[in-house]
């Protein structure tokens, strides 16, 4: 599947971090990329907003409407981001 494949059913493209767990939905033709690119390698060329991981994976959306739709179905708010995981640098020396 391509990135046009999903711009042609009115689908959008699924981004998951691996290493923060944010996801987000995107408009296939908003990415700088060609139509023809494979859905799968998307992320290759990724950077997560949240943490700068490069861990991204793609996948055509997951839920009708995309996330923010299907959390709105489970009632949960997206609103808030959920926080970012620490990292060695944010403990201070005891």
């Amino acid at each position: 599947m391509t990135l046009g494949d999903l711009a042609s059913a009115g689908k959008l493209l699924w981004c998951w971090c691996s290493a923060c767990g944010r996801e987000r939905d995107l408009e296939p033709a908003s990415l700088p990329l060609p139509m023809t690119y494979p859905v799968p390698d998307v992320g290759t060329r990724m950077v997560c907003s949240a943490c700068g991981s490069r861990k991204v994976r793609t996948a055509p959306e997951l839920y009708p409407g995309g996330i923010v739709a299907q959390r709105a179905r489970w009632g949960v708010s997206t609103a808030t981001p959920p926080p970012k995981p620490l990292s060695a640098s944010d403990h201070s020396p005891t």
